[in-house]
């Protein structure tokens, strides 16, 4: 559909300044750095030549010199809105940024520590939910994650009066991963 758009973040990456250099990643200059990008898929794809004419800073590769018309990427967006399984579960951090930044030649910080708040909307009166926590992307399944809990953490079950939302905040360290699902428990 021409009309879908991606939007994504690069969880501050790109970083221009005035100079051709980098923000620095400092309470005071973090506002400076774009995070999220919206582009519409119809745009997304760009030829080299366009992609050089063009303010846009991400783009997928299109070749249009390819015999085949194929091209080596691909999206995937799994356990979202919408798949009859999940809730939808967001995650907030109390900092948007880390300092300070990895170094010219890669130096990376001390890790972090930061606070997230989990927040499960969509919640039905008086039903239990699972909350599932994995700790690296390889080990969240694609589906039945009650039947596939070896794989990961039941980190919670959880249930609301008068349904709506639930949230909850803890603490991990910036070079750690955390990956939540939300299912009704069997």
């Amino acid at each position: 559909d021409p009309s879908d758009e991606i939007l994504f973040s690069d969880n501050g990456l790109y970083t221009p300044n005035a100079s051709g250099g980098n923000v620095q990643c400092t309470p005071r200059e973090k506002d400076r750095i774009q995070y999220y990008f919206s582009y519409p898929l119809s745009q997304f794809l760009k030829t080299r030549e366009h992609l050089e004419n063009s303010s846009q800073v991400y783009a997928l590769l299109k070749d249009p010199d390819s015999a085949l018309k194929r091209y080596n990427y691909g999206i995937a967006i799994i356990g979202v809105e919408g798949d009859d399984e999940t809730l939808p579960a967001r995650v907030d951090t109390n900092v948007d940024y880390e300092a300070p930044c990895i170094g010219p030649k890669g130096d990376r910080p001390e890790p972090m520590s930061l606070k997230l708040t989990i927040t499960i909307s969509q919640m039905k009166s008086g039903v239990e939910y699972n909350v599932y926590r994995y700790n690296h992307v390889d080990d969240v399944p694609r589906g039945q994650f009650n039947k596939n809990s070896k794989k990961g953490s039941l980190w919670k079950s959880v249930s609301v009066q008068g349904g709506g939302e639930w949230s909850e905040t803890f603490q991990i360290k910036s070079d750690e991963e955390v990956f939540f699902r939300v299912v009704k428990a069997d």
